[in-house]
């Protein structure tokens, strides 16, 4: 290749920092002021009878598991409002808990008419997740209501849930407006998730130049800006800009994200290198998958069966993502164990299952300041028998998130190198009718110009990764199928 490009001014290529090649961090607690710990024990004292006073102060104590359980009391007590039953729903949506609320909606047999639209998408999640995708369907509200609910960080789940379930119906237009309904979805940091879900829903009906322009707006700190550029290369990949393509992968195969599980992406850039009549340079990229992934199904294998069935295999997941390396006593061959762990940490029900996990473990701690809130003994030992039940349902979701995930790896790596013979034979045959033939591959010209236009910054490529350009790659090269040139 003649030139590598820094895309610095161009919004079509995502960026990445380094920080995205280090695991994740832990959630920072917040703690609450002793000035709020007085006012909140205050409150407490005035709300002994007040179910929903009580449950206000809960969530200004950030005990919002406690806050769901008395609002779910209330409900169950007949005096809970339209207002509350919204709460509830956005609560289940932000701490993914369904089970109770669904128990109360079962047995109360309320219908999803004349329920508040958060309170009907949380009752949706939950019977999507049971299998039961026509009660899900029927339990959602229409996409110009996601904007009704209050919190948001339980819209922003609304709005995915929604759509994941129009889009399963093959309703692709209501699954594309509930992502648009809220205002969250021009948001390029906290909307990264409904950007890329619109980005692959517009992919899956063919509207790729549209993908694309959906992904420009994912920015490096999103959590969803690694999955992006890969769409955002199968994008470029359909549209026949095989320079984009090549330049999103040069990005992900960057050495600061060495440890990401993606063999896909070796695939696609043989099949571009193919493309362009890089027979060699597509060949050698067949080769790197080989040398990464030939035996990762035996190591997935290992795995399962070490963990199968067992919540110690969240607790293997979660910890790596605090820089804990236990699960790995060495045995399993380089790189095998942190693509295992890459791949299930990229699944969001995992993720939201971390999140979970870290707010029953902040709760449980604020529970132990029972004097400084006003919360009785009583009361804890109800608050904390909620906090396990939460524990327990949140670890089931991780260990199914997980075994489904593992499934899903094995198949990703499996496909990916059957793929590569298939490639390959094509490769050799065009390598072989080139040796016979006895011509030499020569490139056309570049209209250099053109591409600065696009606001790109040239210099010649040797081979380097700079940190601080990590993620700003294109390439700009002619194909040399032809043995025309110069």
């Amino acid at each position: 290749f003649t030139f590598m490009i820094c895309a610095s001014l161009a919004a079509a290529t995502l960026s990445a920092t380094n920080a995205e090649a280090k695991k994740p961090k832990a959630p920072r607690v917040i703690k609450i002021s002793k000035k709020s710990k007085e006012r909140l024990k205050k409150r407490m004292s005035r709300s002994v009878n007040d179910l929903r006073e009580r449950a206000e102060t809960l969530d200004e104590a950030m005990l919002y598991h406690a806050s769901l359980f008395e609002r779910l009391q209330m409900a169950r007590a007949g005096s809970a409002n339209q207002q509350d039953l919204e709460k509830i729903g956005s609560t289940a949506l932000v701490l993914n808990r369904f089970d109770p609320v669904a128990a109360y909606a079962i047995n109360a047999r309320l219908s999803p008419s004349g329920t508040p639209a958060s309170f009907r998408v949380a009752m949706a999640e939950y019977y999507m997740h049971t299998g039961s995708l026509l009660k899900s369907a029927d339990w959602l509200p229409e996409p110009s209501a996601l904007s009704q609910i209050s919190d948001s960080g339980a819209r922003i789940k609304a709005a995915v849930v929604a759509s994941s379930i129009f889009a399963a119906q093959n309703e692709r237009g209501r699954a594309l407006d509930s992502l648009e309904a809220i205002p969250e979805s021009r948001d390029p940091i906290a909307g990264g998730v409904l950007q890329l879900q619109h980005a692959r829903l517009q992919y899956d009906e063919g509207k790729l130049t549209e993908a694309l322009e959906d992904l420009q707006r994912v920015t490096r700190q999103s959590s969803s800006w690694y999955p992006g550029v890969m769409v955002a290369a199968w994008s470029a990949y359909r549209v026949k800009d095989y320079n984009l393509a090549l330049g999103q992968l040069m990005t992900l195969h960057s050495p600061h994200l060495a440890g990401k599980f993606n063999p896909e992406s070796y695939i696609l850039k043989a099949a571009t290198l193919f493309r362009l009549c890089y027979f060699e340079s597509a060949a050698a990229s067949l080769q790197q998958l080989r040398a990464r992934y030939s035996k990762i199904t035996t190591s997935m294998d290992r795995f399962k069966r070490q963990y199968e069935n067992k919540f110690s295999m969240v607790s293997t997941v979660l910890n790596y993502a605090r820089g804990e390396t236990g699960g790995d006593d060495g045995s399993y061959p380089e790189g095998h164990f942190e693509y295992l762990m890459d791949g299930l940490l990229s699944s969001e029900p995992i993720s939201q299952v971390d999140r979970s996990l870290m707010q029953v473990k902040h709760e449980q701690k604020l529970l132990d300041e029972v004097s400084v809130v006003g919360i009785s003994s009583q009361m804890k030992a109800q608050y904390l028998k909620q906090l396990e039940g939460a524990r327990r349902e949140y670890y089931r979701k991780g260990l199914k998130a997980a075994t489904q995930k593992l499934a899903l790896m094995r198949r990703e790596a499996s496909e990916a190198l059957e793929s590569s013979l298939a490639v390959e034979v094509e490769i050799n045959t065009r390598i072989r009718e080139r040796l016979i033939s006895g011509k030499s591959a020569r490139m056309r010209d570049i209209d250099f110009e053109a591409e600065i236009k696009k606001g790109y910054e040239f210099w010649p490529f040797q081979g380097e990764y700079w940190q601080d350009e990590g993620g700003g790659y294109a390439f700009a090269t002619s194909d040399i199928c032809g043995d025309q040139g110069t």
